[in-house]
């Protein structure tokens, strides 16, 4: 699945173009599934899991508007990542190295979108048990690594301009399902 930075600057991105009342809920949406456990609501897209959105829908249609908002938006990001890039830009055997290339493009991607760094600790702070610590302390991390060095398997330019299309689709399908209003 694409890296928490890639969540948050899809977050920056939908809340510049809409009208997020509570952007704090709709930014804590957008991180949640990483941070509890079976959050995804997965399905099975050939050798990969992808979220299932029709069961996202039937659960959460009608609940807290900018938090599930937000997490919609985790779900069709990790739902393109999946069926639009890494299904045909990455071999399978490399999947899992994606994870170390995001520890050296994260600040990047978070820069590009225009990300308030400041806003960190208000949407990474839960008040939920579900929510497991280590993964809020390694998501936190993860924002403020830098580096000179290159991604060995994502091709950043590459990367930003799936990231583009999809937040465009992702703007698009929030429409569609009646979270945002045209």
């Amino acid at each position: 699945m694409p890296s928490i930075a890639s969540h948050i600057a899809c977050a920056t991105y939908i809340k510049d173009k809409a009208n997020i009342k509570n952007e704090n809920d709709f930014y804590k949406g957008n991180i949640y599934p990483d941070l509890v456990c079976r959050g995804h609501f997965y399905e099975r897209y050939f050798s990969y899991y992808i979220p299932d959105i029709d069961k996202f829908l039937k659960k959460y249609k009608n609940e807290n508007r900018d938090f599930y908002l937000g997490y919609l938006c985790h779900l069709l990001l990790d739902r393109y990542f999946v069926t639009q890039y890494v299904s045909k830009k990455i071999r399978h055997k490399d999947v899992k190295r994606i994870y170390n290339d995001y520890s050296l493009i994260n600040n990047n991607i978070l820069n590009k979108w225009n990300f308030d760094f400041s806003y960190v600790n208000l949407f990474f702070d839960f008040d939920d048990k579900r929510v497991c610590k280590d993964a809020v302390f390694k998501n936190k991390r993860y924002l403020y690594l830098k580096s000179n060095k290159d991604p060995s398997v994502l091709d950043y330019l590459d990367f930003e301009k799936f990231l583009s299309k999809a937040f465009d689709q992702i703007f698009t399908d929030l429409i569609k399902y009646g979270f945002l209003d045209r």
